[in-house]
């Protein structure tokens, strides 16, 4: 999944990392910070990253490793979602809040007010006058010390998904319920590094609602996302809590004073099954591919040559803005086209992995980006030396005609 992630700090760091180099100075915005030292600062801008990630990629990543439920009993939209007393307590919403205006120490005392009793440390919230809100907080319950975030946005609502089995982390959890009404709410139990060199442990619920709204709250088995000590076994809240936060009516106010932003990404129409058609088609003679199965609805695939199996990956796309500055020294086509290759290693963990990856993007905003590892998938054993298929023929797939009749 180059260029874009999506869940990316969940999928793989090599998202975060090709992310960061390609779309971090594109994307990043000028923020109003509200924090009282520097590693609530340094907290804050994590999620920010982390969330901007999970945005852009939620329209393009797929998989549904986990469950999916279409009209969950007992879920509804009056309110959101439900929870009982022992879930969480009733926070107050502060008078600014409650008048429309979102303000740092108001936003950090509704998320104290939604937590169970504890002691409270690094409290950071931050607002974004385009489209989002980020509230912070170590927390603690007497058994170990838990970074807590919560991110608040307007977005296009694309689907949530669950990573599928080509880049989530061992031992991750993960559903997809689909709620009455349109919202869906994402849970998952996963790790912070995908390559678990480090066990940190981080737990995620993602509620959209059909008016747009998007709450993302995770939290940690340590006092940092990362880079600190692991504190306890497990992060404090259950998914049940963290569930309730999300859905907390406390968060309206909040939203009241969110704008809708402009979209950045259009995804086109096509199907996953339209985009691997088109792949299979371009592929060169000889080879032997593995489609994953129907429920993964991220464009990818194995090919194998008989040497060893390559994971495959398309990103299908329409880009608005930013591709001047992502796209800078590209090799320009007759036809207008803007092509980038790159070779890098794929991420950590993995000795001798690799991610070979034609980046393209036509006058009229379409790109096409075709990425391949030399494994069957992200944090897997290598199975040869370099991909299945050349540079040459990654090109001649991601600058195919064939792709402008789909959008």
């Amino acid at each position: 999944m180059p260029f874009d992630d999506d869940p990316a700090d969940q999928f793989g760091d090599q998202f975060g990392d090709q992310l960061g180099d390609d779309l971090g100075a594109a994307l990043r915005r000028t923020a109003d910070t509200f924090s009282t030292d520097n590693q609530a600062l340094a907290t804050a801008g994590a999620a920010r990253g982390r969330v901007l990630r999970r945005r852009r990629t939620t329209a393009i990543v797929a998989g549904a490793a986990g469950l999916a439920l279409v009209g969950a009993g007992g879920f509804s939209l009056t309110g959101l979602l439900p929870w009982d007393a022992s879930v969480r307590p009733s926070a107050v919403v502060p008078t600014s809040v409650a008048s429309g205006q979102v303000i740092g120490d108001d936003t950090i005392a509704l998320l104290k007010g939604l937590l169970p009793k504890g002691k409270f440390s690094h409290e950071s919230s931050r607002t974004d006058s385009s489209s989002d809100v980020a509230v912070s907080l170590v927390y603690d319950d007497g058994h170990g010390a838990s970074a807590i975030s919560v991110f608040l946005s307007r977005v296009s609502n694309a689907p949530l998904s669950c990573p599928g089995t080509a880049y989530a982390a061992k031992g991750t959890t993960c559903q997809v319920i689909r709620l009455d009404g349109g919202g869906e709410l994402y849970l998952s139990q996963g790790y912070e590094y995908p390559d678990r060199h480090v066990d940190t442990k981080h737990w995620n619920a993602v509620l959209t609602t059909s008016d747009g709204r998007r709450i993302d709250v995770s939290e940690w088995n340590a006092p940092a996302e990362k880079d600190a000590a692991i504190t306890r076994t497990d992060p404090p809240l259950t998914p049940a809590q963290l569930r309730a936060i999300a859905g907390a009516d406390d968060w309206t106010p909040v939203f009241d004073s969110i704008p809708t932003p402009k979209p950045v990404l259009t995804t086109p129409t096509a199907t996953t099954k339209q985009i691997l058609n088109v792949v299979t088609g371009l592929l060169p003679a000889g080879l032997s591919t593995q489609l994953p199965p129907a429920s993964e609805t991220f464009p990818h695939l194995t090919v194998d040559d008989g040497h060893g199996k390559s994971l495959v990956e398309i990103n299908y796309d329409h880009w608005e803005g930013y591709t001047d500055a992502i796209f800078a020294g590209a090799t320009v086509l007759p036809d207008g086209t803007k092509v980038i290759v790159r070779k890098q290693p794929a991420g950590k963990g993995v000795a001798g992995a690799v991610i070979w990856t034609v980046n393209t993007v036509r006058p009229n905003g379409l790109r096409v980006a075709v990425s391949e590892l030399n494994a069957a998938g992200y944090h897997q054993a290598t199975s040869r030396k370099t991909p299945v298929l050349s540079v040459a023929e990654l090109k001649a797939i991601a600058t195919s005609g064939t792709w402008a009749k789909l959008g």
